[in-house]
């Protein structure tokens, strides 16, 4: 298979924030409800297994990431995540301070930890006096093993040995793991780990914005005493001294091979370490072959085929093979209905041969009942991948309606050129949509008065469907954009 032949897509955005909710006092049922949520949101559930290198415990939710956090004897242990985990809810623990980390320095994380191929999202931190800080806040002990882990889009913030996967690791490998979001402290801070002291990073990148308010910052390792090979990082980095587009600063004993950052994306031209390029090379095929990449589409650097590379794909940086098939959108609308939903479109992923997949469920594709549902798609990969994506359902219950014609509502032209005229005689309108066959919303206003021209230039060609709510009843009718 060729390099130019490698054609998958999927989009990233690794740059993305998570906005902070916020709560107004709507009662004790209101009040009520939310301190439930969030007392359940840290419940500890031991997992299934027992810890040792044949039978690891399986971390498979949040509640299981939270007991292994809080349970400091068996950190010595194996896991292994069987999962994607979402771990937005960890904001609010702990009074604001979010997920406490795994691992401190009284006791070391020193056991294994397998991602096999999953994802932790949105995890929250948010401890400004506490050092080592991360998923991980402290890893060491000869055997210790972080890999095949993605840790996306977090917001954490530490003290000082601040790192998205890790405070501080000593004498550990990390590998095949990646890191996106963003990450602040005081001091010694890195977009995948704060401080590697004596550890080994081999293939594994970062996206994360790294913020340091008086130190070090470096896009991949904050401070490097070890060995970093075959990784990149591409996230804005920044801070007062040692600030590096891979390594913020070195020790003697530092070991960086084939590594490579940004010097667009990051803001920095210097590194304690590494090579940078400019983001047209970061996105192209041949810098990594001639350092000895292995990537899916040669022999030459290895058959492992550790990565993928396509213009399309994470904005065109490298990504793991592991990753696949790689889902055509990376986050599913969700459908929203009122009385009878169906599902008409199948969302589709690309194989990490390039062939096109189409998503598989076992959930119902038709909805009548007013709720919520979650479809899981499963992607079936020719090779040896698996990858899921969920979709939200809402059904609302039906609203009474009236054709148009019966209430002395005007719409015009139809078909449509720029603008739509709307005159309703009798009241106003509290909501217009403007949706397409796939129930997609286009243009969305509210609060209008009885008589109104919307600019609808925005739109294809093609049928759309317009309603209007009014505080009483709901109206809809068929409009043709020419």
């Amino acid at each position: 298979m060729s390099k130019e032949s490698f054609n998958l897509y999927i989009f990233y955005n690794h740059n993305m924030k998570r906005s902070k909710p916020f709560f107004k006092k709507s009662g004790f049922i209101g009040v009520f409800l939310f301190l439930s949520a969030h007392i359940l949101a840290q419940t500890a559930i031991e997992p299934n297994g027992n810890g040792t290198e044949t039978n690891p415990y399986q971390i498979e939710t949040l509640s299981h990431l939270y007991w292994l956090s809080n349970s400091n004897t068996i950190w010595d242990k194996h896991f292994i995540q069987t999962a994607d985990i979402s771990a937005s809810s960890t904001e609010f623990w702990d009074d604001g301070k979010g997920f406490s980390p795994i691992g401190d320095s009284a006791v070391p994380f020193s056991g294994t930890y397998n991602g096999s191929g999953h994802i932790i999202d949105g995890l929250s931190i948010n401890r400004q006096l506490e050092s080592e800080v991360g998923l991980f806040g402290n890893i060491g002990g000869n055997g210790a093993r972080i890999e095949n882990l993605g840790v996306i889009n977090v917001d954490i913030e530490g003290k000082t040995k601040t790192g998205a996967l890790a405070g501080i690791i000593g004498n550990v490998d990390v590998e095949k793991c990646y890191t996106t979001g963003r990450v602040t402290d005081s001091a010694f801070a890195g977009g995948l780990v704060g401080i590697n002291n004596n550890g080994k990073i081999k293939d594994c990148y970062s996206t994360v914005n790294v913020v340091t308010v008086t130190g070090v910052a470096g896009g991949l390792a904050g401070v490097n005493s070890g060995a970093v090979i075959h990784s990149y990082s591409t996230g804005r980095v920044s801070g007062m001294s040692d600030v590096g587009g891979i390594i913020g600063k070195r020790k003697d004993t530092t070991r960086v091979y084939n590594c490579f950052w940004d010097v667009e994306n990051s803001g920095v031209k210097i590194s304690n370490g590494g090579t940078g390029l400019t983001t047209a090379q970061m996105q192209g095929n041949t810098i990594y072959l001639r350092n000895n990449w292995d990537f899916v589409f040669e022999e030459t650097n290895g058959k492992e085929d550790i990565w993928a590379r396509h213009d399309a794909i994470n904005n065109g940086y490298p990504l793991f093979a592991w990753q696949s098939p790689f889902p055509v959108k990376e986050n599913l609308p969700s459908i929203v209905g009122e009385g009878n939903v169906s599902v008409n479109e199948i969302p589709a992923a690309i194989d990490i041969s390039g062939d096109t997949i189409h998503g598989k469920t076992t959930d119902p594709l038709k909805y009548e009942d007013k709720g919520n549902y979650t479809i899981t798609w499963v992607y079936e990969g020719n090779g040896k991948f698996i990858n899921t994506q969920k979709q939200e359902v809402v059904v609302k219950e039906k609203m009474s309606s009236t054709e148009i014609s019966d209430i002395n509502v005007f719409i015009y032209p139809n078909p449509l050129g720029d603008h739509l005229n709307i005159e309703m005689r009798r009241k106003g309108i509290k909501r217009l949509i403007i949706a397409d066959n796939f129930g997609d919303i286009k243009i969305e206003k509210k609060n209008l008065e009885n008589k109104e021209v919307i600019d609808v230039s925005s739109l294809k060609t093609g049928i759309y469907t317009l309603k209007l709510e009014t505080a009483t009843d709901s109206f809809s009718k068929k409009l043709f954009k020419k």
